[in-house]
Formats: C-alpha cells, sequence, structure tokens
C-alpha cells in the first residue's frame, strides 16, 4: 500500500489541463520519476513495480482521484495508507479515469511482475503462475535533453563572462517548470527556460547559465528573497538517483549561487547599518569590550566585518563556528553542498568549486566552475558523461527553499 501514497501526490500536483495532453510516459518522466522508479528500487517514494498487480485498477482510479473520500468513507486500505503517512492529506483532482489509466498502463508495460491466473472448469480448478517482463530501466538511459561540454585548450575563470570561447559554444535551451510535487511548492512559473553552455579543460568544467529576470534581486530581508541558481550532478553516474535532492543511497553533489552572496563579494557583507541606516542601537553585550573602547562608536557603526578582522566574533557563534551559512568576508558566490533526499541538505567542509555572475540588459549569467573529479566521495566524478540538472529562484516572486523553478537531468557530455 505504500506503493501508491507518493505516486498519488505526484499526480495530484498537475493541472488536469496539462495531463489531458500528455501520454503515461510523460506525464510520469515529468512528475513521478522525481520520486519513483520502476523496477529499480526506493527513490525518495517507493519502487512502483508491479502495483497495478496489487490493487485493483478501480481502487487505484478512486485513490488517487480523491485519498481523503476513501479514508472518510472507512476505506480500510486507505486508512491504513492515510495512518502510515502521518495523517497528511492528498488533495483531490479532477483527473479523468482515462487520465489515470495512462500513467497505470504506463507502469504496468514498464513492470516486472509474477501474475498467477486461476482457471476454473466444471471438473477442477487450476492456478498458473507466470513470470511477465517488460522493458527494465537500465542503470543509465538517456535523457530527452543533452549538454555537450566542448574541450578547450586554456585555463578556466568563472569571472571571465565575456571570453570569446563561449561565443564558439553552442546553448542548449532547458525549460524550466514550476516545483510543485513536495511543499512548499510554486503554483506558476515565471521563468520559462535558461540557456545553457560549457566547456571543459580535462581537469574542470564550467556550466554557463543565462536567463531572462528584469528584476536583480540581491538582497535578504522579511520580505525579500535572492536570486539564485544551482546546479546538481550524481555522486555515482552509474547509479542515477532522483533529480530531486537525490535518494537514500543516492547521493547528488549541489553547487548553489546565490545573488546575495555574489552582492557581498562585490561590494562588501551588507551590514545592519547598510540595510537600515536610520537605525540606532546602544549596545550589543559584549561587543565594545572587544574592540578599541576609545573610539567610542555605538554598535550599529561597528562592522561586522571589521569583527571578523579583529578576530572577535565571540557573540557572532554561526561565524566564529565557521558555519558557511554565516561567512562575513565571502571569496566565492557559490557553496557546494551534498544530499540524499528532501532535508539532508549539507554543506561540504571541501569548497573547491568557483562561480560568479553579472545581471544585465535584464538577464542573470552565471558561471560555476567545478573538478571532473576532485577525489572526494561525496563529489561528482566523470569520465565522459553525466547527468546534470538545475534549480532557478526568482526572488522578486518570493521563490525561496522548495518553491522554484527546476529542470529535470539532462545528459552533460565530455566532448572527445
Amino acid at each position: 500500500m505504500k506503493k501508491i501514497i507518493i505516486f498519488s501526490i505526484a499526480l495530484m500536483s498537475l493541472p488536469a489541463l496539462t495531463l489531458a495532453q500528455k501520454s503515461g510516459d510523460q506525464i510520469f518522466k515529468s512528475v513521478c520519476s522525481a520520486c519513483h522508479t520502476i523496477g529499480k528500487g526506493k527513490l525518495v517514494g517507493p519502487d512502483l513495480n508491479g502495483v497495478h498487480a496489487k490493487y485493483p485498477e478501480s481502487w487505484l482510479i478512486s485513490f488517487i482521484r480523491s485519498s481523503q473520500t476513501m479514508v472518510k468513507k472507512g476505506d480500510a486500505k486507505a486508512v491504513k495508507i492515510f495512518n502510515e503517512y502521518n495523517k497528511i492529506p492528498m488533495p483531490d483532482n479532477n483527473l479523468t479515469d482515462a487520465e489515470i489509466k495512462n500513467v497505470i498502463n504506463y507502469i504496468k508495460q514498464n513492470s516486472t511482475v509474477k501474475t498467477t491466473t486461476t482457471v476454473t472448469t466444471e471438473t477442477k480448478t487450476e492456478t498458473k503462475t507466470e513470470t511477465v517482463k517488460e522493458t527494465k530501466v537500465a542503470p543509465w538511459t538517456p535523457s530527452d535533453i543533452s549538454i555537450t561540454s566542448k574541450k578547450v585548450a586554456t585555463e578556466l575563470n568563472a569571472r571571465d563572462l565575456d571570453n570569446s570561447m563561449w561565443q564558439t559554444v553552442s546553448a542548449t535551451n532547458i525549460p524550466l517548470a514550476a516545483q510543485n510535487i513536495v511543499y512548499p511548492n510554486l503554483h506558476e512559473t515565471s521563468l520559462a527556460q535558461m540557456s545553457v553552455k560549457s566547456v571543459y579543460n580535462g581537469n574542470k568544467v564550467a556550466i554557463w547559465m543565462e536567463w531572462n529576470d528584469t528584476s536583480k534581486d540581491v538582497f535578504v530581508e522579511v520580505d525579500q528573497f535572492s536570486d539564485q541558481v544551482a546546479i546538481q550532478l550524481p555522486v555515482d553516474v552509474n547509479n542515477i538517483p532522483s533529480y530531486m535532492m537525490g535518494n537514500a543511497g543516492g547521493y547528488v553533489h549541489i553547487i548553489h549561487w546565490k545573488a546575495v552572496w555574489q552582492e557581498d563579494c562585490e561590494n562588501g557583507f551588507r551590514d545592519v547599518k547598510d540595510a537600515y541606516p536610520n537605525a540606532t542601537v546602544d549596545i550589543y553585550p559584549g561587543q565594545e569590550s572587544q574592540l578599541d573602547r576609545s573610539r567610542k562608536l555605538q554598535s550599529i557603526n561597528i562592522r561586522a566585518e571589521e569583527m571578523v578582522e579583529k578576530g572577535t566574533t565571540f557573540n557572532m557563534p554561526g561565524t566564529a563556528s565557521g558555519n558557511f551559512m554565516s561567512k562575513i568576508k565571502r571569496q566565492q558566490p557559490v557553496e557546494e553542498a551534498s544530499a540524499v533526499g528532501f532535508g539532508t541538505l549539507t554543506s561540504m567542509e571541501d569548497q573547491t568549486a568557483t562561480g560568479w555572475a553579472r545581471h544585465q540588459n535584464g538577464k542573470w549569467t552565471v558561471c560555476i566552475i567545478f573538478d571532473v573529479n576532485s577525489g572526494n566521495k561525496y563529489k561528482a566524478a566523470m569520465k565522459d558523461k553525466t547527468k546534470i540538472a538545475f534549480a532557478v529562484w526568482d526572488g522578486n516572486k518570493e521563490n525561496i527553499g522548495g518553491r522554484k523553478h527546476y529542470a529535470q537531468w539532462a545528459d552533460l557530455i565530455l566532448e572527445k
């Protein structure tokens, strides 16, 4: 019964109009594959191999359309699933029977299951068991989109956004979708697509990204959010995990650029006085005692960068402990992290990726550079190919956390 609940959530997160225009194949790949495989084991959710043979089709259709209706009626299987998943209700939807059957049939066609057939005659009942083997998903399957990384014989510098080599590289258009699979989600896109180029020099890979965004959002406050972009790569190219932050046993390597960090690198850390020039603070307990008291400064005028320079950050525990999110004097606007599913994002100690960005003519241009093979077991290691996924946040539209645009796995091929 566990094999249905997350699958149903993924289905219900798409508008019916969109689903009606797509086959079961398209629906599964664009929505369900973030959490499920068919015959390759668990990702974020359970393996759906053979789920069609475990539950009657009529029950599946009813449950997918409105699980809460079935729970309220006391359906035993529905109640059990509801309780097993912490009583989190799934939203109802207006999918037709045909639309739901398209996905169920796709799962059936790609499952490897044992089916039992009982034949009853006037004299005896005979039971036959046979293995029905359908298409099995290989460890590596080509994606719909492929990006070729052109080989170059030059040093790669993320800040050199206008290097002539980028004019010799073909761009790949990557369509962006609203992340509406898990909460907090995004209901509609404000960014339609991004343009991606790539080069590598044997040791390093550079990913050049550009997208339209007329609003340059570089600050974070209570009601302001920063523009961001992240790339994601599987750690093991022979074990492709979910493109939604990986899954148990399937690590992903994430490199995350933030406009607010870019602003820190270019113009210095935005202190309280910068954000709120009319603010007044008499004292932050213990702060002045760590500086030159003869200057008789108010706390509001003592800058965090100065505290770092003087090594007096004892009342700034995040910065003092080396927390990557609390850095004051940044050298790079990117962070390297790993994940094995939702809620597991972990910043790495080994930060070797570089990045830089520019906002010009209503567009963001961002370059991220990382090692082909760093030797770190939590980072992507490539030979000739890997997968790459993207996430983009539009700060002006309150994109933060799971409220983002995403693109699922594309092939990244290193040119020979």
